[in-house]
């Protein structure tokens, strides 16, 4: 009834090869299987912990394959090992040394896993409609808030320093509401990711590739909207180098916000402090700026109160 019979008990192989050399097998082992009883039936009857371990052991965990005859090997039936008669047949080894192992690890290339990749993410990203309706009315309204604080204070000279606060303010937005999002969203995404790398579907370095390019175009399109609504309401030069720049800015602040957001939800596994620990880290980068002459004057206190900071922070969490 059957060609091949492989066999498992509690995640081991205790037995592979051809259906009628099993009762032989049995034998070897010390599990003499009587004519009246269905040798299946005789195996599950007489598992147990030892009898497991000594069927594993016997049959090298499904690298010993029982056949009836040679031609079994010379159909593909036996990839490994073959055993017939007490005899032990080793056949070579699957990949040969000069085999590339990139290509041996992967069974598709990294443009095939990319392209599948980007494919699954892209429509991920389609179908989550309510994120998007969201990330565009938080866009939108942060601009008008932003916009109408700061309203004007761009064709006013005698305002330099609320036009530099301005420009913080723009800074940290980016950097608050991109860094956010894989802070929470990849603790949930790392489950399917180990899951599916340790099988070698495909290479980290695909799989990140990918989720950059995604989250690509709806950073650059509702970046871009917030940036317009608050470059016209605090009425800045219409100049379009100035305008560019401060464009370019704020986007790659965003894009590179976003790696460190995918940095800190992927190495702190507190679902609690992961909520604080980016804010510490930002804000150790905008105080301890040296290109302002305020901090330039109390650097010592910033790096004091950063350092009292994180100390207190790891001990709570």
């Amino acid at each position: 009834m059957f060609d091949h019979v492989y066999m498992l008990a509690r995640g081991s192989c205790i037995y592979n090869g051809s259906p009628k050399q099993l009762v032989p097998f049995l034998a070897q082992v010390g599990h003499v299987c009587k004519p009246t009883h269905n040798p299946a039936d005789f195996v599950f009857e007489v598992l147990d912990n030892d009898t497991i371990v000594n069927l594993t052991r016997e049959i090298q965990n499904g690298k010993v394959i029982l056949c009836d005859d040679l031609d079994e090997m010379e159909n593909g039936m036996a990839t490994s090992k073959l055993c017939r008669n007490d005899t032990l047949i080793t056949l070579p080894p699957v990949f040969d040394d000069e085999l590339d192992k990139s290509e041996a690890e992967y069974p598709s290339s990294f443009c095939t896993q990319f392209s599948i990749l980007l494919a699954r993410k892209t429509k991920q990203f389609s179908r989550n409609t309510t994120g998007l309706w969201i990330s565009f009315f938080h866009h939108t309204f942060s601009a008008l808030l932003l916009g109408s604080i700061y309203y004007g204070i761009g064709s006013d000279g005698n305002r330099p320093f609320e036009n530099f606060k301005f420009c913080i303010s723009v800074i940290v937005f980016f950097v608050y509401t991109h860094v956010m999002g894989p802070v929470l969203t990849f603790p949930s995404e790392v489950k399917l990711l180990r899951r599916e790398y340790f099988n070698h579907w495909y290479s980290l370095k695909s799989y990140f590739f990918a989720s950059t390019i995604t989250s690509l175009p709806s950073m650059l399109l509702f970046g871009s909207l917030f940036l317009l609504i608050v470059y016209f309401m605090s009425a800045q030069p219409i100049e379009w180098i100035r305008f560019s720049e401060f464009m370019a800015i704020g986007l790659f602040t965003g894009y590179t916000s976003e790696g460190l957001g995918v940095l800190i939800g992927s190495s702190v596994k507190n679902s609690v402090s992961k909520n604080y620990i980016h804010i510490y880290v930002l804000i150790e980068h905008i105080c301890l700026e040296k290109k302002t002459n305020i901090v330039k004057k109390n650097n010592d206190f910033f790096i004091f109160q950063y350092q009292i900071s994180m100390v207190f922070l790891l001990i709570y969490f």
